[in-house]
């Protein structure tokens, strides 16, 4: 009986509580609209979200697959350097001359004016180069297991010892692997994209050890590869849509490809013309007291500068030491 009669009362109080929040509602009409907005709004987000993952997985998927078609065809493309250097590095004329030139730069005297006086560096220059040219590559190095360059296309690097970037790069040909290098900044002097020419252009090498009769590593072939033209262009193999481009970066995050769209954005100087145009943006919201306070810094350090800093400075001191 007892719980016949619990039963009840709480049934009684179910419909109490709800008739009373139907007459509420009936009362206050203003509640029906926020209650679809809440609604539409919880609909709303639910909605988002699934878009979103859809989205994020389709463009999870399509990146990877680029990132896949763009490793196989690096991949490809990195095997077929090797090859072509442990072509040029297997060549029995290369390999004569080499150690020719190897013992022109353990002889006594100026190690560089020897190398570039050797017969044995034009000839291997007339043997090299137009083949290495005629397979697409731009130039070419020879050091010995001590990174000294004994010979190169590039004659104002011969007789350097252990030039910045090859010991690093080329280090693992003396334990016989073929390498194709990062890109890195160039030590002798190369072509710019404007044809000018000046050091620290990148610069990247196929390379590989070149093995005396006996199988040791004597020296170290590298043929110049040009990143722009090369390594890139292989990155461009598959990407999204027409404009989308894919980049390489090293483990240090440093950026190693470059943009198609380089000489586009040059001709057309888009970031100057925005930062001027930003900046004068920005000048016309000033009002008149910072105006005002800019006018007077200026005038004080313009009056600095003339007065001190231009009698002062280590340019002004020269200058009055070549008068007198």
């Amino acid at each position: 009986m007892k719980n016949t009669e619990t039963t009840a009362s709480r049934s009684g109080s179910i419909t109490s509580i709800l008739s009373r929040t139907q007459g509420f509602m009936r009362r206050q009409l203003w509640i029906w609209p926020l209650l679809a907005a809440i609604i539409l709004a919880f609909v709303a987000v639910w909605v988002r979200g699934r878009m979103e993952s859809a989205i994020k997985a389709q463009i999870s998927g399509n990146l990877k697959t680029i990132l896949a078609a763009n490793t196989e065809a690096l991949r490809a493309w990195v095997a077929t350097m090797k090859s072509q250097a442990e072509l040029f590095a297997g060549d029995d004329r290369l390999r004569e001359l080499t150690i020719e030139l190897i013992h022109v730069s353990q002889q006594g005297g100026s190690t560089q004016a020897a190398l570039l006086n050797a017969p044995q560096n034009n000839a291997l220059r007339a043997h090299l180069k137009p083949v290495a040219e005629g397979r697409g590559f731009n130039g070419y190095v020879v050091l010995d297991t001590n990174f000294l360059v004994i010979a190169s296309g590039r004659e104002q690097i011969i007789g350097m010892r252990s030039p910045p970037g090859y010991a690093a790069e080329l280090q693992q040909c003396l334990h016989g692997k073929s390498v194709v290098t990062h890109p890195f900044p160039s030590v002798a002097l190369l072509p710019d994209a404007k044809g000018n020419l000046h050091a620290g252009v990148p610069t990247m090498f196929a390379a590989t050890p070149i093995r005396a009769a006996d199988g040791s590593v004597v020296a170290m072939l590298g043929l110049r590869i040009a990143p722009d033209k090369d390594f890139t262009r292989i990155l461009a193999t598959a990407r999204s849509g027409e404009t989308g481009e894919t980049y390489a970066f090293d483990r240090k995050g440093l950026m190693l490809s470059e943009s198609r769209f380089d000489d586009q954005l040059k001709r057309l100087s888009l970031i100057p013309v925005l930062g001027v145009l930003s900046c004068a943006y920005l000048m016309t919201e000033l009002g008149i007291t910072n105006w005002i306070r800019f006018l007077v810094w200026l005038a004080i350090g313009l009056f600095l500068y003339f007065t001190y800093g231009s009698r002062h400075s280590k340019l002004g001191r020269t200058n009055q030491q070549s008068y007198k």
